[in-house]
């Protein structure tokens, strides 16, 4: 007979080495886990970019139907642009799936678009990091990195970030991508070899809403570049036009423009009802004008 004793010790020997197995296993597995970790922060840094809270970004609210905001948006923008009778442009748009959408006034008319042109500067350079180009951590201005440029264009509308991070990407390459794009009436390189202007910067109202809409859809870019963007727009400082038309509790994503006579706004309002983008160009308008019609169209679309 065997004994009880050498059934014990045989037990014994194989919980041990059982326990030994799994603590290897729980071992390796939590090396895995931690080099995988590792290397997704590695990426990170490699793009700079931030890890903004999704909570930060809102997918836009689409409506089943948008016929009846369109026809009561519509005759709102012909009176304001008849009354205001100075030279403009508008673009608005319901982010909605279906029938028409989209109201507008002379919004494919060439026009100085003012600082709403950083709006395509940033989308190209965010375009650049995605693919892996240039980085939001390399410096391109005066010690500061582009993503301290970037929140700086967006923020409080910086002239000589935009002109650095134009430089960076060469201001021909700039135009030439974002002709591939779809954006054919912009034209943002109006300098000559050694930095001096030759003309204005060339933009429509149609091509910036354009912008809009596919940067609140998420078709622009990834969407941590989509929401590094929108989180630097919602901030930015200068909310006296379409922003002053709607309640502050509303969230605006936007960028205005401003040179001498000219008066632009171009932003997507975040709204109960719907999402919607509104650009607006104007030459030798009060700002008021544009908060007015900013306020027309939000009363129009929440009812």
């Amino acid at each position: 007979m065997v004994s009880l004793s050498k059934y014990s010790s045989t037990s014994f020997v194989f919980i041990k080495k059982s326990l030994i197995i799994l603590v290897l296993i729980l071992l390796i597995t939590l090396a895995l886990f931690l080099f995988s970790h590792r290397m997704n922060s590695s990426l990170e840094n490699d793009t700079g970019l931030r890890n903004v809270p999704e909570s930060l970004w809102e997918p836009p609210i689409r409506l089943t139907s948008s016929r009846h905001y369109t026809n009561l948006v519509s005759p709102i923008i012909t009176n304001w642009a008849r009354e205001l009778d100075v030279q403009s442009s508008v673009y608005f748009e319901l982010l909605s799936p279906g029938g028409p959408t989209v109201s507008t006034h002379r919004s494919d008319i060439p026009r100085v678009p003012a600082s709403t042109y950083k709006l395509f500067l940033v989308y190209a350079y965010l375009h650049q990091v995605e693919v892996g180009s240039v980085s939001l951590s390399q410096l391109v201005y005066d010690n500061m990195s582009a993503d301290e440029c970037i929140q700086s264009m967006l923020l409080v509308s910086s002239d000589v970030c935009s002109f650095a991070l134009g430089n960076t990407m060469g201001w021909n390459n700039v135009d030439s991508f974002l002709n591939s794009k779809g954006f054919t009436s912009t034209v943002l390189n109006n300098y000559d070899s050694v930095g001096n202007f030759t003309k204005n910067k060339q933009s429509t109202a149609q091509d910036l809403g354009l912008l809009l809409k596919r940067l609140a859809l998420g078709e622009l870019l990834s969407q941590e570049s989509s929401t590094y963007m929108l989180d630097a727009m919602a901030r930015q400082q200068w909310r006296e036009r379409i922003p002053s038309g709607v309640p502050s509790s509303v969230r605006v994503a936007g960028k205005p423009g401003w040179l001498d006579d000219i008066e632009n706004d171009a932003a997507i309002v975040y709204s109960d009802k719907g999402t919607y983008i509104l650009v607006i160009f104007t030459d030798k308008a009060p700002i008021g004008s544009l908060s007015g019609l900013s306020k027309q169209i939000y009363d129009q679309v929440i009812i």
